[in-house]
């Protein structure tokens, strides 16, 4: 899961994600993309110190991994609507 925080670390660390999951075969490795998603939220989802999760945001967060999660295998879960 990739991470949302007003970091310098932010970018680094999603890119590390990306690169090593690319390492492997898609349908071993899946990331889950909150940053791309939180980013289009932010004011809804995010308190004002860009990190911590507002209730909204908590709920999508939650989501989020569920749909994840269900994506990735498909018998286990079923994807909710997403909040996005």
């Amino acid at each position: 899961m990739t991470i949302k925080v007003p970091r310098l670390w932010e970018p680094v660390n999603n890119k590390m994600l990306r690169r090593c999951a690319a390492r492997f075969p898609a349908d071993r490795v899946h990331i889950i993309d909150w940053n791309w998603a939180a980013s289009r939220h932010s004011a809804e989802w995010l308190y004002d110190d860009g990190a911590h999760l507002r209730p909204a945001g908590a709920r999508a967060f939650a989501r989020i991994i569920n749909d994840g999660i269900a994506r990735a295998y498909p018998p286990l879960l079923k994807p909710g609507p997403s909040p996005v």
